[in-house]
């Protein structure tokens, strides 16, 4: 999986940029630390973290409203974390993970409902098979509604509370009124 992804500065900016439901009640969250304290993203496998990504890595890129690629990849018993340029990979605790469920930001789920997350624009997630070929593309670049659409089946992806980026282009917001005097 990748997409590209970038924190807008606000009251908090932390939390969960993704949540990976997998079977048997294991999860793989991508979480980022507070980015005016420390750079940081942390990969954590069922509630324990696994594979982190700081500042002492040479990262570059993570900052308050710049775009960022980040991939993760699931093969073998490893699982590998990539920011930018950047790549890490480590073992998977348990030897394997089978995702299910993918949401990112907050999500309602009975189990594993989560709140905590940045403030956070993200575009481009693919979705590739274990020959790395991808099999669904969500721009993110049009919607209807609160669904966006896969590029190749025109699989449907639901979001909840979203402010699309791109109706800022479409629909006007009237911002100001100015008022000029006339003269003959």
């Amino acid at each position: 999986m990748s997409f590209d992804f970038k924190i807008r500065e606000g009251n908090h900016n932390f939390g969960y940029i993704f949540r990976l439901l997998g079977e048997k009640g294991t999860t793989l969250d991508l979480v980022i630390s507070e980015l005016k304290e420390t750079k940081k993203l942390s990969l954590i496998y069922s509630a324990k973290s696994i594979l982190q990504i700081d500042e002492s890595d040479g990262m570059l890129g993570l900052d308050f409203d710049t775009w960022n690629q980040a991939r993760v990849s699931i093969s073998s018993g490893t699982i590998s974390l990539s920011l930018n340029e950047l790549s890490k990979t480590t073992n998977i605790p348990t030897g394997k993970f089978i995702p299910q469920h993918l949401y990112f930001g907050t999500n309602q789920d009975a189990n594993y409902f989560t709140t905590d997350v940045p403030p956070m624009t993200i575009k481009n997630v693919r979705i590739f098979n274990k020959d790395e070929q991808e099999t669904a593309f969500w721009p993110l670049d049009k919607h209807a509604g609160d669904t966006t659409y896969d590029a190749h089946r025109k699989l449907a992806a639901l979001a909840q509370h979203p402010k699309w980026e791109i109706d800022g282009h479409y629909c006007w917001e009237k911002k100001q009124t100015l008022t000029f005097e006339v003269y003959p």
